[in-house]
């Protein structure tokens, strides 16, 4: 095996398109590539030079802001640095002010000259479906756990809508699925109106399924904001065949303040149940879980 030469290394990383960190067993600095300087930054350091500071610090200073992901990132790299190993990969997410930034991180432990150098790679994931420029599910999973995890440290609620579509199926059949694809635009535009604030998101949940989180959000409020997404769907009177125009079902689910029992996997479960339920009672309607006494009851014996 050719010896490392750390000159040739540098020369490497520097040529990637992707954020690179070089770093030192205890965490701090050595290198950071182009790419990595003109990158997102999650840690707060922005504008500050990279090669000294401590990755580990900024990262733990992270995770106690809420952030997990980076948490996560710093005990699996000082756990490569203490004890060895080939190296790892996650997938890592910060929600900066203006931003969601998705990347999957790997990292690789290297030995030369008796030491312990970390290489750390952010390579970019796919964040927006390609039709309707909306989040991607993945994108939604992330950035879901962050907001709540946030309105529990800020005791505020959270809403999340689930919506699908009704009678695009034969909108598809009748004119193509061409027609169908402009017919989810025309849906992903309205929906990004009415979740515009930095806490808010709007994915592509499935084909013709959306999901909308609204941050400090409470249950009222997010059932008007369906009640209007509805009514804008409706309105906009596009024949799904002689007796029906495309509309959606869309079900909410809130978290009120200071309840920490409340999980990700609950507020989507109460969230598509409410949504199942709009479908079953004549589609084109809105269900509020919180007026599914049963609904709830269920949840949260689970």
């Amino acid at each position: 095996m050719l010896p490392l030469d750390p000159q040739l290394f540098r020369l490497f990383l520097e040529a990637l398109d992707a954020p690179a960190l070089l770093l030192d067993a205890d965490g701090e600095i050595l290198f950071a590539n182009p790419a990595w300087q003109i990158s997102p930054r999650v840690s707060g350091a922005v504008g500050q030079p990279w090669p000294g500071q401590n990755y580990f610090t900024l990262l733990n200073a992270a995770a106690g802001s809420g952030d997990r992901s980076a948490g996560a990132a710093a005990e699996a790299l000082s756990q490569l640095a203490e004890e060895g190993g080939e190296g790892f990969s996650q997938d890592y997410f910060s929600k900066g002010p203006e931003a969601h930034d998705y990347y999957h991180l790997k990292a690789w432990r290297i030995e030369y000259a008796g030491e312990v150098v970390l290489a750390v790679l952010h390579s970019p994931q796919l964040q927006h479906d390609a039709l309707t420029g909306l989040a991607t599910r993945q994108l939604f999973a992330l950035s879901l756990g962050a907001e709540l995890g946030r309105a529990r440290r800020q005791k505020q609620p959270l809403s999340l809508l689930m919506l699908n579509t009704d009678h695009l199926r034969t909108i598809n059949e009748l004119h193509g699925t061409r027609i169908g694809d402009e017919c989810l635009i025309a849906i992903a535009t309205l929906l990004r109106e009415h979740a515009r604030r930095p806490a808010d998101l709007v994915a592509r949940y499935g084909g013709d399924e959306f999901v909308v989180l609204l941050g400090d959000t409470p249950g009222t409020e997010a059932r008007r904001i369906a009640e209007a997404m509805r009514a804008e769907v409706e309105g906009l009177h596009i024949a799904a065949g002689p007796q029906h125009l495309l509309s959606v079902s869309i079900g909410v689910a809130d978290g009120a303040p200071g309840l920490r029992h409340i999980s990700e996997a609950m507020l989507i479960e109460a969230a598509e149940v409410a949504l199942y339920r709009a479908r079953r009672r004549g589609q084109n309607r809105v269900v509020w879980a919180q007026t599914e006494p049963d609904l709830l009851t269920t949840l949260l014996k689970s």
